[in-house]
């Protein structure tokens, strides 16, 4: 689970302790402000449920906004399929009509 450390500015030892025990969270960046430095790191203690369905609705919305892309790469392929459908009706119109 996501755990954050803050150490002294100063505190080397401390810091290299916690990142030699334990591994710095994905994803995340290590923060200085105000001569503190916040090191978040994974504990390797499994999720709470509170935290899974926060989980659920990150991937939920993460396949809404996938799906919406689809499908609105589906919408632009069906217009241009009925465009080229519609040129290719055309040049055999023409060609039929120019006795070829």
């Amino acid at each position: 689970m996501l755990q954050v450390a803050s150490f002294e500015i100063t505190d080397e030892k401390g810091m290299n302790a916690l990142l030699t025990n334990k591994k710095l969270a994905a994803g995340m960046h290590i923060l200085v402000s105000e001569g503190k430095v916040c090191i978040p790191y994974e504990d390797g203690t499994p999720p709470t449920s509170a935290i899974k369905l926060c989980q659920i609705g990150e991937q939920i919305n993460t396949i809404i906004a996938q799906m919406e892309i689809i499908e609105h790469s589906q919408l632009v392929m069906e217009r241009l399929l009925a465009d080229a459908l519609e040129r290719k009706n055309a040049a055999e119109a023409a060609h039929k009509s120019a006795g070829l």
